[in-house]
């Protein structure tokens, strides 16, 4: 079992040695946090609002974070698109994290444009670039 996992499904069952009895006991512990969808979707949502900003972090690291855990969300039907309640949090979430200066710029786009201020997408596609 503990071959086949990686980073947090490989925490979640860090503590159990491996051995027969073992097995079912970390198993259980997989289903129990990670059969969950409301648990999985808390689970991101969370640890889009737990980033920091990161001057080590590239613009394409935080890019490939942020589009991993939306992407995550959309495959558990909580999608951002056409929510725009749920598109305006996670982009003030994500907009805390750019650096001042491309931040301005991610301002000064959206008053040039005719695209949506408020849509993940459009911000996703500016980090791309």
């Amino acid at each position: 079992l503990r071959s086949l996992l990686e980073g947090e499904g490989l925490k979640a069952i860090d503590g159990y040695a491996v051995t027969q009895d073992n097995y079912p006991i970390a198993r259980q512990a997989l289903v129990s946090r990670f059969g969950n969808p409301k648990r999985v979707i808390e689970h991101h949502i969370q640890a889009i609002a737990d980033l920091r900003p990161n001057r080590d972090r590239t613009l394409r690291e935080l890019h490939d974070e942020l589009v991993t855990h939306v992407r995550s969300l959309r495959a558990l039907n909580r999608d951002t698109l056409g929510n725009q309640f749920a598109s305006d949090i996670i982009l003030t979430l994500c907009k805390r994290l750019l650096p001042k200066k491309i931040l301005s710029l991610w301002e000064d786009k959206i008053l040039e444009s005719e695209e949506d201020p408020n849509e993940v997408e459009t911000f996703f596609v500016f980090l791309h670039k």
